[in-house]
């Protein structure tokens, strides 16, 4: 999937704009130029979250003016179902925010699962740890974590997963000692105390092991001279490198045919690493992908 034309109007610092990315598109300017406001404008349109028009401040609109409304509008190469997608919200749209055309000529809304087909995987210059690697659905490491487990259940047998989770339940049964089984019994007691209503309960459950999701128990470790450790304990550098790894490792190994968005790519890597970032962006364009990239 690949997009061969853009309009943004009235979005941010942008009043309006077109553009014809190609595989490798590089934004280059000083600050304040409107960079930024187009990447941001590409993921509102096609990030996870679904753009609904009550979701916009006052500072997504060019000069504050919610009046004006926002118009954000891509077509996409010929070879694919969705031909183009256009959010408009403006007083002329109250109903309906999001169009589609298809291939077939015909125009309709879209599911997220369209969406998903034709999906942005962003990634700003502020390099959240905690938003990336967050358990929610929309953050980065969920999305891997979501079609990991989607893979293993199309190559594993029923019968195996079955068995796994058989050995998940007792495993969590025996890490309920007497001591576990006596302070969550008083947790209940004493919540039971505080609230005296009928109906409302405290209970404890293991959530490192999900049977509906075995990878949600993923999370990285840090090794330091052979000596693991929890990334929150490294510092903002460091962990912005592991954010950066988890990027192009999804980049790489999940989205083939991705629209991919970075701001300041180069942001805390070695020059050996910005060569070699460099040379992946070259590869994802050769595999399919497109690539729009934000440089100071």
């Amino acid at each position: 999937m690949r997009i061969t034309y853009a309009r943004i109007r009235g979005w941010r610092s942008i009043k309006d704009i077109q553009l014809r990315p190609g595989r490798v598109t590089a934004l280059v300017g000083s600050n304040n130029a409107g960079k930024t406001s187009i990447l941001s404008a590409l993921n509102f349109l096609l990030g996870d979250r679904y753009p609904q028009a009550q979701a916009l401040e006052d500072k997504d609109f060019f000069g504050k003016r919610r009046d004006e409304g926002v118009e954000i509008a891509v077509e996409f190469e010929p070879g694919h179902d969705l031909r183009s997608l256009t959010f408009n919200s403006s007083a002329t749209y109250p109903a309906r925010d999001l169009t589609a055309r298809w291939r077939n000529g015909g125009s309709s809304g879209i599911t997220n699962d369209s969406r998903r087909a034709a999906g942005l995987v962003y990634l700003d210059a502020a390099r959240s740890f905690d938003g990336q690697f967050g358990a929610s659905r929309w953050s980065l490491f969920g999305q891997i974590v979501r079609q990991l487990n989607e893979n293993f259940r199309q190559t594993v047998p029923e019968q195996t997963l079955v068995e796994i989770q058989g050995h998940l339940e007792r495993a969590q049964e025996l890490l309920k000692t007497d001591l576990y089984k006596a302070f969550v019994a008083a947790v209940s007691a004493a919540f039971q105390e505080q609230v005296r209503l009928a109906g409302h309960a405290v209970e404890f459950d293991f959530r490192t092991f999900d049977p509906l999701n075995f990878y949600r128990a993923m999370y990285p470790t840090l090794v330091e001279d052979g000596e693991g450790k929890n990334p929150s304990e490294a510092g903002s550098g460091m962990r912005n490198l592991i954010v950066m790894a988890l990027f192009r490792a999804y980049a790489k190994t999940f989205r083939s045919d991705s629209i991919i968005a970075i701001e300041e790519p180069e942001l805390y890597l070695h020059p050996h690493g910005q060569r070699s970032l460099a040379a992946l962006f070259t590869e994802l364009a050769a595999a399919g992908s497109q690539n729009l990239l934000f440089d100071p």
